[in-house]
């Protein structure tokens, strides 16, 4: 299922332009897709560079969105989306 994702995702642009993935901007409904794309992905334990690079674009969108503060876990990231 290709996604239509704002920005170059190719992990060499990111490298050599300097920006960090987490700086793509993702809407609420790009960010689901997103998330539903890689839950088979992680389940399958399917490690690519690719399933590498949409994890970080959905893990720091659903910081930016969801983090109230505290202390940052694995179990905050992960848990209410790959339960």
């Amino acid at each position: 299922m290709p996604l239509d994702l704002p920005a170059p995702i190719e992990l060499e642009t990111f490298q050599r332009d300097g920006r960090p993935l987490c700086t793509v901007p993702l809407t609420r409904e790009k960010h689901a897709e997103l998330g539903e794309w890689l839950m088979p992905q992680v389940k399958r334990a399917e490690v690519t560079k690719r399933t590498a690079i949409y994890f970080v674009l959905w893990a720091a969108e659903h910081i930016r969105a969801n983090f109230r503060g505290g202390r940052l876990t694995w179990d905050f990231v992960c848990r209410e989306t790959w339960k």
